[in-house]
């Protein structure tokens, strides 16, 4: 007997001779006096905030088996961030250290800017007018166009041109 419950007197409990039978079961199995495994059962329900008459919900089995969906989904969003976004970056930067000079080489020469920069002869602008002429075409084109920024849609340009002056153009242009 529990040391706890030695100078306490036994009261008697009516419960079905089946369910007796498994309460003993369950506390040999237990390997404590059936007072004492009621009174931890007891302790359980009340410390844990539980009713024997509640569902626990999901079992361990199916938790295990969300916990595993989910961290496979991480891994897949894991590997998916190396596929797309480590690993492209990582060859350019192995493609950039690979043009670097090696063996004491010097390296090619990098053009400045003012030899990129396309500065015209004499000769040349003599020989090409500064602006070129306008298409006149073009410039009515230009003229008739306006922007509309509507309130509640996209904005657009609207060519304010009639049926006539368009058919003509079509015509010139073989545009059907």
């Amino acid at each position: 007997m529990d040391e706890q419950f030695k100078n306490e007197t036994f009261a008697g409990l009516r419960i079905k001779s089946s369910v007796a039978r498994r309460f003993r079961k369950f506390a040999r199995g237990m390997a404590s006096s059936q007072s004492h495994t009621l009174d931890l059962m007891l302790d359980f329900f009340q410390r844990n905030k539980l009713s024997p008459k509640e569902n626990l919900g999901p079992n361990m089995n199916s938790l295990e088996h969300n916990l595993k969906k989910r961290i496979d989904g991480f891994i897949a969003i894991l590997r998916d961030i190396e596929k797309n976004q480590t690993k492209p970056t990582q060859a350019m930067l192995a493609a950039l250290f690979e043009e670097l000079p090696q063996d004491g080489k010097k390296p090619k020469r990098i053009p400045d800017m003012e030899d990129l920069i396309f500065t015209p002869t004499v000769e040349q602008e003599q020989s090409e007018p500064a602006y070129p002429e306008i298409n006149p075409d073009l410039l009515l084109l230009l003229e008739n166009l306006e922007y509309h920024q509507p309130s509640f849609s996209k904005a657009y340009y609207r060519l304010n041109l009639d049926r006539n002056n368009i058919e003509q153009l079509k015509q010139k242009y073989h545009v059907r």
